[in-house]
């Protein structure tokens, strides 16, 4: 599925795997993104800094994050 941005992580359990998702939409603070075979929308989060980012499973311990 061809989307705006390819995005790009690695986990933080395995630095040797790298994980991808594709942006296909960004609506206000949602993001629709193509992951693990399913489109699914997502909240931006904006960190201190002001970089936006977005959890692809949901929020847990050591999930792994795209930065937008």
């Amino acid at each position: 599925m061809k989307g705006i941005q390819t995005l790009r992580t690695r986990l933080i359990t395995d630095s040797n795997i790298t994980i991808t998702a594709e942006l296909l939409e960004i609506k206000g603070n949602w993001a629709t993104i193509f992951f693990d075979k399913k489109i699914v929308r997502r909240k931006i989060k904006t960190s201190f800094d002001g970089t936006k980012y977005i959890f692809p499973n949901g929020y847990y311990s050591m999930c792994p994050s795209f930065e937008i």
